[in-house]
């Protein structure tokens, strides 16, 4: 069995056993089948899988595991975690098996007084403390506005915006910048549509400032890519107009251009 149907099917196994869309995402990305789209390091990995708990409920507000500091001597010193006041701490001290220390979770409730910050693409909040959004994983930094460089007659950037129309993404929106934008099944991708026809490289979308024009080009997908149920050829670019239906293998998708 190849490993992108292992995969498939385990993300199939993940949605009839109701594991919540983020913690899926973590999992997906965990057994990726190229080692460079998986975690680059242990901490990062339970720094994500702690804030996809608390986009899913199961934590109220986590903890960030220690970052490893480097020495004078080029040593790495990890930070002594402290206990906090009450037993509401994030990183506690109680003892584990054989009288060590733990650290573990905490479990009360964040307060109603937290920062959000919205996410451009997705619109989901997420805590102030993220550096990605919990619900699509865009970069909360929103640094890709930096292509925003083309205008419309309102003086405001010309973006892109895609509504599922099915799938398991039904109903959500998201939106893209300027730049390119790359759709496909796994990891590495900027949009990530899980559906089971959809390509791991899929297609791209990008606009183009000298025709003002947001394009579409189907990547040598297995099962097509469709503008207005019109199969685009292996590369074939094509101009989008707002209101265009597209289709990435089975999963419609409604285009809007928005100001």
């Amino acid at each position: 069995m190849e490993k992108d149907d292992a995969q498939r099917i385990n993300i199939a196994f993940l949605r009839q056993v109701n594991v919540p869309q983020p913690i899926e995402q973590v999992i997906v990305k965990m057994t990726a089948k190229m080692p460079g789209d998986r975690y680059q390091s242990t901490a990062i990995f339970i720094n994500e899988l702690l804030r996809a708990a608390a986009a899913a409920g199961i934590y109220g507000s986590p903890p960030l595991w220690p970052q490893p500091q480097s020495g004078q001597d080029g040593s790495q010193i990890r930070p002594n975690p402290q206990p906090g006041p009450g037993s509401g701490s994030q990183i506690g001290s109680n003892p584990g098996p054989g009288g060590g220390s733990q650290i573990r979770p905490n479990l009360q409730p964040s307060g109603s007084s937290m920062i959000t910050v919205s996410c451009f693409r997705c619109q989901a909040q997420n805590p102030s403390d993220r550096l990605f959004c919990t619900s699509c994983g865009y970069e909360l930094a929103d640094r890709k506005a930096g292509d925003d460089l083309f205008m419309g007659p309102n003086r405001r950037p010309i973006l892109a915006r895609f509504q599922m129309q099915n799938g398991s993404l039904a109903g959500r929106s998201f939106r893209f910048h300027q730049g390119l934008t790359t759709i496909g099944r796994t990891n590495g991708n900027d949009l990530i549509i899980s559906g089971r026809t959809v390509s791991r490289r899929h297609a791209k979308l990008w606009f183009d400032a000298a025709s003002g024009r947001w394009y579409l080009a189907d990547v040598q997908s297995a099962n097509g890519t469709f503008v207005n149920q019109m199969r685009l050829q292996p590369n074939q670019a094509v101009a989008l107009n707002d209101g265009d239906v597209l289709n990435f293998g089975d999963e419609i998708v409604m285009f809007n251009i928005i100001y």
